[in-house]
């Protein structure tokens, strides 16, 4: 299990960017952690619609195959960690 948690933290840093939004062609956006900042407070993952972030060693980690760019992590995340 842990080995598939790291393999989505690698690879969310390999794939290109690619839409995170309710309409995937307009946003063309991928939201990451700054892992230095995230506090590990699942606000994020509640919010996800698309169940595409999971704690990892107590730090956010948004999976870019699942997650579509709606931006609700973003506003979730009470310091500000997503971007």
């Amino acid at each position: 299990m842990k080995f598939l948690l790291l393999l989505t933290l690698l690879l969310s840093t390999l794939l290109p960017t690619i839409g995170c939004s309710e309409n995937p062609q307009e946003s063309g956006k991928l939201y990451s952690v700054e892992s230095q900042s995230c506090i590990g407070c699942n606000s994020c993952i509640e919010r996800c619609p698309h169940n595409a972030i999971a704690i990892i060693e107590n730090k956010a980690v948004i999976d870019p195959v699942k997650c579509i760019g709606c931006g609700k992590c973003v506003t979730a995340c009470p310091v500000d960690a997503i971007r």
